[in-house]
C-alpha cells in the first residue's frame, strides 16, 4: 500500500489551542531514545527556542515571535530500526510505550519542514544520517546512513517555520513553555532515572529538572481510586510557582498530559492559592492516569474518545462526568485541612447575610444545603444575593415538580403512611417557601422607607430634592395602574387602602386619562378611582376618588393666590365634579352628585403652608404634623400630611413586620447608592 502524505496530514486534527503539541512529541521521542540507550541520568536533552529576530517591528528581547524549535539529545539515534519506523505510517514500533506512530505527522501540521541529523552506533560501527521531512511527493529527502569516525551519539531535530495560526497561539515566554513541558512530561521528571533537560532561549538556559524540584511538591503519595470498578492512579502535587494560576486536574494517557480542567469549577471553596506552613502558598495540581485513559485517547492525544455524559454514549462504561465526580471527591479529601477554614468563613458570611440582610432566603439553609455549599467563598454581598436568588429559583422549581408528582398519586397511595409522611414534609417545605416570599416583600418595604428618608434630606448642593423624586418612589411618573406592576407601586406609604384601587393615573393630563375625557391639560400628581368608571344615569360612576399632590421638601415660596396647594387640589376636584367631561362623541355629560372625594397634600409644614391651611379653616392634627378638614360644598375630605408624618406613620405600621424578621433599623443594600426606586 502507498501512503498519500498530504492526505494523511490533512486528516490529522491539531487544534490551534495546542501549538506546543508537536514540540512535546519531539521531546518525548528524545526521552524514549535515551531510555533505549540505557544512559538514564547521563542522558541529556536540550530544547532551543528559535525566534524571529528580523527587525520588522520593535520587540522586547525574549518576547519575539517563535519561528521554531531545535531538540537535541544523546539517545540511541536514528538506527536502521528507528529510521524504518519513522518512514512507516502508523508504525507500531513504539506501541509498548504508548506510541501511536503519528507524532511526527503533527510536526508537519504546525511547521513547514523538519531537518534531522543523527549520529549513532550500530553493528560495531558509527554512522551519520541526515534528512529533511516535509510535505512533498516523497516526504523525505536524504536519509542514507553514512559511516563516520566520530564516536559520539547525538540527534538533532529542527522544527522549522512555525505556521502562522499556530505561532500566534504559542506562548512567547520561555518560562511558560518550560512549565507546559513539565505538565506534559511530568511522569518522566518523576522518574529517578530522568535525564537532564535544558531549555535554551538565546543566551539564557534553564534546567527543567531544577524547576521541577523547586516548584512541585508531593502533597500525598500516589493514590489508587476506582471509578465504576476500574482502577486509576491519582498523583497530587503542590505547585508553588507563580506561573500556574489555577488548581488543575490533568488527564494523562501513556505518561503524557492530554487535557486539563480547572478544579475550582468542580470543588466548592477551592479558590485562590492555598497555604501550607512548610510549602508556603501553592496551587494544587493532580494527574490521573490508567489503562482506561490509555485505551481511549484519540490518535493525536488531544482528547479522549469517551463522552462527557452517559446520555451521549452507551458504549464506554466511564464518562468524563464520572471521572470529574470521583476525582473531585478524592481531591476534596486530600485538601480537607485547607478547605475547612474556608468553608467555615463562608458559612458564617452566608448565615450573617441571611439573618441581617436577606431573611427571604432563610429557608434555603434547611432545604438547599448542598447548593449553598457550592457558593464560591469571598463573594461580595451583591454577588451573594444573586447566588441565593438562583438557588431559590431552583428550589421553587423543585417544589413545582414535587407538586406535580403528588397530584399524579393514586387515591390508594394517599391512604398510606409513607405518602402521608411525604406529603407532610412537602407541605412544610412549601410553607417555608411562602414565608420567604413574604419576607422578601417586607424587606422591600424596609428598603423603600429608607429610600424615602434618604430623598427627604438636603443634597450636597444645599438644596432639597424635587417632589418628583418622592412621587416616583410612591408611584412611577406618567403611567397608569394598568402599566405598572403591583410590586412597583408603593401607595402603602400614604395609605394601605390605596393599594386596592381600580384605576390610577400618575402625572397625566386630564385629557389623556381614559375614559373620563376631561378636556383640559391640568395634571394632578396622582388620581385614584376606587370603582369601575362608567358615567351612567343611575348610581355613582365610582365609589370614591382620591387626588394626591406632592410639593418639594421644605418648600417655602407658596403664593396664596397662584400657587396655593389647597386651592389647586380643589380645582382638580371641581373639574372632576362640575361638568368639564365629554363622552366619546364630544358631548358634555354630568355625573351624579354624592361621590366622596379625598384629597391629600403631601409637603413639609413650612410657615407659609401652615398659614394657607389655617386660612382654609383646616384643623391641626393632634400630633401637630398635619392638617385636616372637610369641604361640604365639594364633598371632599382634605388632609395636609407632612413628609415626616408620612414616613413615621409608615414605619410604625410596618414595625411589627420588621421586628419579626429581626431587621435592623437601618437596612440598605451595600454598595448601592439610593437614587431611584428602580434600582431595587
Amino acid at each position: 500500500m502507498n501512503i498519500d502524505l498530504v492526505g494523511r496530514i490533512k486528516n490529522i486534527s491539531l487544534p490551534y489551542s495546542k501549538p506546543l503539541l508537536p514540540l512535546f512529541e519531539a521531546v518525548i521521542n528524545s526521552f524514549d531514545a535515551i531510555e533505549d540507550s540505557a544512559k538514564g541520568r547521563d542522558g541529556q536533552i536540550s530544547i532551543s527556542i528559535l525566534r524571529d529576530t528580523r527587525q520588522t517591528r520593535l520587540e522586547i528581547e525574549g518576547n519575539e515571535d517563535i519561528s521554531g524549535f531545535t531538540i537535541t539529545d544523546n539517545g540511541i539515534g536514528f538506527t536502521s530500526v528507528n529510521f524504518d519506523s519513522f518512514v512507516t505510517s502508523d508504525s507500531e514500533y513504539k506501541l509498548s510505550k504508548g506510541g501511536k506512530g503519528i507524532g511526527r505527522f503533527l510536526w508537519l501540521k504546525a511547521f513547514d519542514s523538519v531537518n534531522i541529523e543523527s549520529k549513532y552506533f550500530e553493528n560495531d560501527k558509527w554512522y551519520e544520517r541526515a534528512f529533511k521531512f516535509q510535505l512533498s511527493e516523497k516526504g523525505i529527502q536524504g536519509g542514507e546512513a553514512k559511516q563516520i569516525q566520530d564516536r559520539q551519539t547525538i540527534t538533532r531535530v529542527d522544527l522549522m517555520a512555525f505556521k502562522d495560526r499556530y505561532a500566534k497561539s504559542c506562548p512567547k515566554k520561555a518560562n511558560t513553555i518550560a512549565f507546559r513541558l513539565l505538565e506534559h512530561c511530568l511522569s518522566r521528571f518523576l522518574d529517578s532515572k530522568c535525564p537532564s533537560v535544558f531549555l535554551i532561549d538565546g543566551k539564557d538556559s534553564v534546567s527543567l529538572n531544577e524547576i521541577f524540584l523547586a516548584n512541585y511538591k508531593k502533597s500525598a503519595e500516589s493514590r489508587k481510586i476506582k471509578i465504576r470498578g476500574v482502577t486509576f492512579d491519582l498523583l497530587g502535587l503542590k505547585l508553588t510557582s507563580a506561573e500556574e494560576q489555577n488548581h488543575c486536574m490533568h488527564l494523562c494517557a501513556n505518561g503524557r498530559e492530554v487535557t486539563s480542567t480547572n478544579l475550582t469549577t468542580k470543588i466548592p471553596n477551592l479558590t485562590g492559592k492555598l497555604h501550607d506552613e512548610t510549602t508556603g502558598d501553592f496551587h494544587f495540581v493532580c494527574y490521573l492516569s490508567g489503562q482506561y485513559l490509555d485505551e481511549n485517547v484519540n490518535q493525536e492525544r488531544t482528547d479522549f474518545l469517551f463522552p462527557d455524559t452517559a446520555e451521549n454514549d452507551l458504549v464506554h462504561p466511564i464518562t468524563l462526568e464520572d471521572i470529574f465526580k470521583e476525582v473531585s471527591k478524592e481531591v476534596t479529601a486530600i485538601l480537607q485541612p485547607y478547605l475547612e477554614p474556608i468553608q467555615a468563613r463562608k458559612q458564617e458570611k452566608i448565615e450573617t447575610h441571611i439573618q441581617q440582610q436577606a431573611p427571604q432566603f432563610r429557608h434555603l439553609a434547611k432545604y438547599m444545603t448542598e447548593e449553598l455549599e457550592n457558593i464560591p467563598p469571598g463573594v461580595s454581598d451583591e454577588k451573594l444575593d444573586l447566588e441565593l436568588y438562583k438557588i431559590r429559583q431552583k428550589h421553587e422549581l423543585k417544589l413545582r415538580q414535587e407538586s406535580d408528582q403528588f397530584l399524579k398519586e393514586t387515591a390508594e397511595s394517599e391512604d398510606s403512611a409513607e405518602y402521608s409522611e411525604q406529603f407532610s414534609r412537602f407541605m412544610e417545605e412549601i410553607t417555608e417557601a411562602g414565608k420567604a416570599t413574604l419576607a422578601e416583600y417586607i424587606i422591600h418595604r424596609r428598603l423603600v422607607l429608607n429610600l424615602l428618608e434618604h430623598n427627604l434630606k438636603k443634597r450636597a448642593d444645599n438644596k432639597y430634592p424635587l417632589e418628583e423624586r418622592v412621587h416616583e418612589i410612591i408611584f412611577p411618573l406618567r403611567a397608569t395602574s394598568n402599566e405598572v406592576p403591583y410590586d412597583k407601586q408603593n401607595l402603602w406609604l400614604l395609605d394601605e387602602k390605596l393599594c386596592y384601587h381600580y384605576y390610577l393615573a400618575s402625572d397625566l393630563q386630564f385629557e389623556n386619562i381614559q375614559p373620563i375625557l376631561i378636556d383640559n391639560k391640568k395634571r394632578p400628581d396622582i388620581l385614584v378611582f376606587n370603582h369601575p368608571i362608567a358615567f351612567v344615569d343611575q348610581g355613582p360612576p365610582y365609589s370614591s376618588v382620591v387626588v394626591i399632590e406632592f410639593k418639594r421638601p421644605m418648600r417655602k415660596d407658596y403664593d396664596e393666590v397662584d400657587d396655593n396647594p389647597v386651592a389647586q387640589i380643589f380645582d382638580y376636584i371641581r373639574d372632576l365634579r362640575d361638568g368639564n367631561k365629554i363622552d366619546k362623541d364630544g358631548r358634555p355629560i354630568q355625573p351624579p352628585s354624592g361621590i366622596p372625594f379625598y384629597a391629600y397634600v403631601v409637603a413639609d409644614l413650612t410657615k407659609k403652608l401652615q398659614i394657607i391651611a389655617e386660612n382654609a379653616t383646616l384643623i391641626r392634627t393632634p400630633d401637630s404634623m398635619g392638617f385636616f378638614g372637610y369641604n361640604k360644598n365639594l364633598e371632599t375630605y382634605i388632609e395636609i400630611i407632612s413628609y415626616d408624618k408620612m414616613l413615621l406613620d409608615a414605619q410604625k405600621r410596618n414595625r411589627v413586620l420588621f421586628d419579626k424578621l429581626n431587621l435592623p433599623v437601618k437596612f440598605t443594600i451595600p454598595g448601592v447608592k439610593m437614587k431611584s426606586i428602580t434600582e431595587y
